[in-house]
């Protein structure tokens, strides 16, 4: 691993700073706002926000496109869930019909399951990668507006950003742990 992804949502494009070389490179999109995938120089993204590793791919939150992308190792970005630009909603289901709307976060598990923060649906989905069926996380407290996202085992931590709080959910039974944060 000697090389660091960060999401560029300005420009539309996900970059690569390499670490030995102290370089940056534009790893995947051609900075155009869309929904395109190809090779990653060919490639379009809309605000890509958040970044999750999976195995030997990138797994890319594009919150304008209201979509889940993957990029190869090769750089090639194809489209797990989402329509294009204006194309959003709230539906659940199989790949076809999947609707989310904003997703700002993405984090991953062993098994290839993209857990995503569906921020204006207000809601965690759940992906699995191969079938691209997607459904909510049952949870027991309501979020509102969750971006960032890290996963340990079976819990997984939520920026809740308009309720001022992390959130710890257990993914496998819903249980939640709200953790105030203090107001300066």
């Amino acid at each position: 691993a000697d090389g660091l992804f960060v999401a560029v949502a300005g420009q539309n494009q996900i970059w690569r700073f390499d670490l030995v070389l102290a370089t940056v490179s534009v790893f995947a999109g051609n900075g155009e706002l869309g929904l395109v995938d190809g090779a990653g120089a060919d490639a379009s993204f809309a605000q890509p926000s958040g970044l999750a590793a999976s195995k030997r791919h990138l797994i890319v939150a594009d919150a304008a496109a209201s979509a889940v992308r993957l990029i190869s190792a090769e750089g090639r970005v194809e489209t797990i869930v989402g329509k294009g630009l204006y194309d959003f909603g709230d539906v659940n289901g199989a790949r076809s019909d999947v609707r989310m709307q904003n997703p700002l976060a993405v984090a991953t598990d062993g098994r290839g399951v993209i857990h995503v923060a569906d921020s204006y649906n207000h809601s965690i989905k759940r992906i699995d990668r191969e079938s691209g069926n997607t459904q909510p996380i049952p949870m027991t407290y309501r979020l509102r507006e969750p971006q960032g996202m890290s996963l340990l085992g079976d819990r997984l931590w939520i920026a809740n950003t308009n309720q001022h709080e992390i959130v710890c959910v257990d993914v496998s039974t819903g249980d939640t742990q709200r953790i105030p944060v203090a107001e300066w």
